[in-house]
């Protein structure tokens, strides 16, 4: 595999936070669009050939990527010294890091990222594209950065970079959960 141009990258990360019933939405939604896409479990490859298919994100670990079987039929692999397997991460597949909510109750955002070659790969970067667009449409985008230190006269500004799941917007309106994107503190606007 060659360089490929800066300019010929098609490269695209999303921020979210989904709690499980917002993950299973997408996913039912994603089979139904596009059937000829796999949910990979990234933590559990026993044989290189033998990617650790499942039939949503839920039954993932953390670290989960969606494989088109359609584009590549297969997946390139490598062995670690200590016979970990690890899956692609970008590229043939697209990362689905997942949300988790820790111990204190907050929501901590997963992301969605891919990278692929305009030239080289024009039916991933479609697919893409396509996930993309599903993603926005079944989420929000309207959060707002709060403030970490009480008492400073900062507001709240709008966080647009990240998207939220009905389900996780309705249990942070209701104070069911906190929620975070990185060191930032968010709220539904």
């Amino acid at each position: 595999m060659g360089f490929v141009l800066m300019a010929d990258l098609h490269k695209k990360s999303t921020e979210i936070l989904l709690l499980p019933a917002d993950e299973l939405l997408i996913c039912e939604q994603i089979k139904i669009e596009f059937p000829d896409v796999e949910f990979v479990d990234e933590r559990a490859w026993k044989s290189p050939t033998d990617p650790p298919i499942r039939n949503t994100v839920l039954e993932c670990s953390l670290t989960a990527t969606i494989w088109p079987t359609k584009i590549y039929p297969e997946l390139s692999t490598s062995v670690r010294e200590n016979g970990v397997i690890d899956g692609p991460q970008v590229g043939q597949v697209i990362q689905w890091l997942r949300s988790a909510v820790d111990s204190a109750g907050t929501l901590r955002s997963g992301r969605w990222a891919a990278s692929n070659s305009i030239s080289r790969d024009p039916d991933m970067v479609s697919l893409v594209k396509d996930l993309w667009k599903l993603l926005y449409r079944l989420t929000d985008n309207k959060l707002i950065r709060v403030p970490r230190v009480a008492g400073t006269a900062s507001v709240g500004v709008p966080e647009r970079r990240c998207r939220i799941g009905p389900h996780a917007l309705s249990a942070a309106r209701e104070g069911q959960v906190a929620l975070a994107m990185s060191s930032l503190i968010l709220v539904p606007e």
